[in-house]
């Protein structure tokens, strides 16, 4: 596989005794810990079973928000090519194009993920607290039920 000049060789493997392989995986270890300890230490950082208090999730609003704006995104490619076969004719003809754009459920969905895009970011851009979040939910909800009321 490698001879002496050849870039591609492969680096030895350690032996697959544990204090052996401790003592050859002296690289996986910082300094700090090499000089604290070395291959003991080495040992107990691969026996340890991670705790739950390690493991750390992103915020729900964040996920949330990420997942809207993807839907939108969705919606509003979905709303580009229907409106444009409206227009103009496609070489293809998709009749589930003319069902999405004639939906009231679809057009409130997506103003349910506009606003909740709009409202969400202008809270975080203001710094806003928990009476402001609440206003701006209230207003979301408002605006929400005035768009359903005037929508076909």
């Amino acid at each position: 596989m490698g001879s002496d000049g050849d870039a591609t060789a492969v680096p030895p493997v350690p032996p697959s005794g544990a204090k052996e392989g401790a003592k050859k995986a002296s690289w996986l270890v910082t300094q700090d810990e090499k000089d604290d300890k070395g291959p003991e230490r080495l040992q107990e950082i691969l026996t340890e079973a991670p705790t739950s208090s390690a493991v750390r999730y992103a915020p729900l609003l964040d996920t949330l928000r990420l997942y809207a704006g993807w839907l939108l995104a969705w919606y509003f490619m979905i709303y580009a090519l229907a409106g444009y076969q409206v227009t103009r004719p496609l070489p293809f003809r998709l009749s589930l194009l003319d069902d999405f754009i004639g939906s009231a459920l679809v057009a409130q969905i997506s103003a349910v993920l506009f606003l909740f895009l709009l409202l969400t970011s202008l809270h975080r851009a203001v710094r806003g607290k928990n009476l402001f979040g609440i206003l701006l939910t209230l207003l979301g909800l408002i605006g929400i039920l005035l768009f359903s009321m005037n929508i076909r």
